[in-house]
């Protein structure tokens, strides 16, 4: 697999790729990951890398030693629980406060659902792009920044392990794209309703997300042992 990537390539993208081996165990867990190295494997400049390097430590991918060495650090199963028990706090939380403003203001919400409207026909990473906005807008609207800073600490870790879902399973990416805009136009309608509805049919969008991930890092644990 050629890993060089265009020197055009923003921190954005080297960001994704060193983010997406990591999952894949391209890297092994514990093992140390240096500038100068990554910059020549993916040929791209030290300050992209260095920029990526201090996202992915913010997502606990990778951590630094007592004596400031950085090494991989691999998810494991328990760490998507982890990851969506967090998710699940967030947007419930985001939710309930949501509902218990005196003066909503659904706009950020209504913008991205309308760019639902228009998502058959895009590709997977568009489509989980549109998604990332319209959790992200929920608790926009509630105005908990806490909540969102939390929420963007995550975020890309989830839209990865997603991602490489579509990869092991043809038939699962067919659904998702097909389903995709009923599902969250679904989800905006219980939000004008009443608050339990709402948040019951948030809770089972995430336990079903989570599933999904649960699968997709267990694919990955079982083929790097082979």
């Amino acid at each position: 697999m050629n890993n060089i990537l265009s020197r055009s390539n923003t921190t954005k993208e080297v960001l994704s790729r060193i983010r997406t081996d990591i999952i894949l165990r391209v890297f092994k867990n514990g093992e140390p990951i240096r500038e100068l190295a990554l910059s020549e494997q993916y040929g791209v400049s030290r300050s992209a890398v260095r920029n990526a390097l201090l996202v992915l430590e913010q997502e606990s991918l990778i951590r630094t030693l007592d004596n400031g060495t950085k090494v991989v650090s691999c998810i494991e199963p328990e760490d998507i629980q982890n990851l969506y028990d967090l998710r699940e706090h967030i947007e419930l939380t985001s939710i309930k406060q949501l509902f218990s403003l005196p003066n909503k203001d659904f706009t950020p919400i209504m913008e991205v659902t309308s760019r639902i409207a228009s998502s058959p026909g895009l590709d997977v990473t568009e489509i989980l792009e549109i998604d990332a906005q319209f959790h992200r807008s929920i608790i926009v609207c509630c105005r908990n920044k806490a909540l969102l800073q939390a929420w963007e600490t995550m975020i890309g870790v989830m839209q990865s392990i997603f991602h490489l879902n579509m990869t092991q399973s043809r038939e699962y990416e067919e659904w998702f794209l097909q389903s995709f805009y009923d599902r969250h136009t679904r989800l905006f309608t219980t939000l004008l309703g009443p608050p339990e509805e709402s948040i019951r049919q948030f809770a089972q969008h995430i336990e079903d997300a989570r599933e999904i991930s649960a699968k997709a890092i267990a694919q990955v644990l079982k083929s790097s042992k082979q």
